[in-house]
C-alpha cells in the first residue's frame, strides 16, 4: 500500500515537472504525428506521394521522440539532487541516490 502511494505521488510529481520542462508540447507533437502516420498507413500507401508523406512523418516522429527522450533525461538530471536531499532528510543517511531512464527499446538504461 505504501509503495503504491509513493508510486502515485511520484507519477504526479513527474507530471508537474514535465510541464515545467516543456515536455507536454513535445509529447503532443509526437502523438499528433503518430496519429497522422497511422492514419496514412491504415488508408494504404499506394503511390509515390503517400510514400514521400510517410517519409516526412517518420522523420517528424524520430525528431519528436528524440526530443522527448532528451527532455526526460534532462528532467532526471534536475530531479536527482532533490531526490538525494529528500532521501538524506528522511533516512538520515548520506547515500548516493541515482536515477535511470529505462525504456522498452533499449536493453540498457539511458
Amino acid at each position: 500500500m505504501l509503495l503504491e502511494t509513493l508510486k502515485t505521488q511520484t507519477r504526479a510529481q513527474l507530471s508537474c515537472l514535465e510541464q515545467l520542462n516543456g515536455l507536454p508540447a513535445t509529447r503532443a507533437d509526437y502523438e499528433r504525428v503518430l496519429k497522422q502516420r497511422n492514419a496514412l498507413l491504415r488508408s494504404g500507401v499506394r503511390d509515390d506521394d503517400a510514400r514521400a508523406t510517410l517519409d516526412v512523418f517518420d522523420e517528424q516522429l524520430v525528431h519528436a521522440g528524440t526530443e522527448l527522450v532528451r527532455g526526460r533525461l534532462r528532467l532526471l538530471e534536475r530531479l536527482t539532487p532533490a531526490v538525494t536531499a529528500a532521501y538524506e532528510r528522511l533516512a538520515l543517511d548520506a547515500r548516493v541516490v541515482t536515477g535511470e531512464y529505462v525504456t522498452e527499446y533499449s536493453a540498457e538504461p539511458l
